[in-house]
């Protein structure tokens, strides 16, 4: 299966489940064999809790896929996104993971100083990302969630569609730990070197 179809595919399967529930309460992953056969995993929220716990869930995922014989799959959770500026780098060699934990800690002052909570949200937008992977590698892609103005179905606000978001730069949206889960760990060492 193509990324683009199989992209088509987790995006409307989350378009239903969102516009169905007001919310992805899950994570999924779906996966194609060679054969054709086709394969969804929900994930339990107990998997999302820690680092740990995701790290397992992504190893027990790449050796299901593998020992399934899969060759493409896409991954599929309801996430939030925000921007900041983080002003102009005064040094031409940019550390990633010191940019992330300032954008951390200004979304989290941010965050306590207007009284946010997960309920009413605040300071970020709702999103759906899909990323999709096979024995080349992965790309991503995001959905911002476009909600009815006061709907609310069992007190979450009701969907009326997903919008596709255009990546602002490379890289933008990070890497996470659930990509290029069928690219050759051999090939994965080699790219990390």
């Amino acid at each position: 299966m193509t990324r683009g179809k199989m992209f088509e595919l987790a995006s409307d399967a989350a378009r239903t489940l969102m516009k169905k529930h007001g919310e992805l309460r899950h994570p999924l992953f779906m996966f194609t064999t060679a054969d054709g056969t086709f394969e969804t995993v929900v994930v339990e929220s107990d998997w999302m809790a820690t680092d740990g716990a995701k790290d397992a869930l992504c190893a027990l995922m790449m050796m299901t896929m593998r020992a399934k014989r899969a060759d493409s799959y896409a991954y599929v959770s309801e996430i939030w996104i925000t921007s900041f500026n983080m002003g102009k780098p005064t040094d031409p060699v940019v550390d990633i993971a010191e940019v992330v934990r300032e954008g951390n800690r200004k979304y989290h002052e941010e965050y306590e100083r207007h009284g946010w909570n997960p309920s009413v949200g605040g300071g970020r937008d709702d999103a759906v990302l899909v990323v999709v992977g096979d024995a080349q590698g992965s790309e991503q892609r995001l959905w911002t969630i476009a909600r009815f103005p006061g709907k609310r179905k069992n007190g979450v606000q009701r969907v009326r569609d997903l919008i596709p978001k255009e990546r602002e730069a490379e890289g933008a949206w990070g890497e996470g730990r659930f990509r290029d889960l069928l690219v050759d760990f051999a090939a994965r060492k080699r790219q990390a070197h």
